[in-house]
């Protein structure tokens, strides 16, 4: 939504637009919006991680950064910084 705010305000106010999305909703949603990002190349444009590593606003359940599965168990850990980089 951001980077289609950045297209449609003046310049002016586009620099000063912000977009911040959890960890999950990054995963299930996110990655297009990063590949369009590094296809584009809009001037001034920022991509962090904001290290949550869960889903829910209250921070109980899993997701897929956090290296573990809903049972507790031990499983794979998605790199965020990793997918940042492969989308350029």
């Amino acid at each position: 939504m951001g980077l289609g705010l950045r297209h449609v305000l003046p310049r002016d106010q586009a620099k000063h637009v912000v977009s911040v999305i959890g960890d999950s909703t990054f995963l299930h949603g996110g990655l297009p919006g990063l590949v369009e990002m590094a296809y584009i190349r809009p001037p001034r444009a920022c991509a962090g991680d904001p290290g949550q590593r869960h889903d829910r606003h209250d921070g109980s359940a899993g997701a897929p950064g956090t290296g573990r599965q809903l049972d507790g168990a031990a499983t794979y850990q998605v790199s965020y910084e990793a997918m940042a980089r492969a989308a350029g």
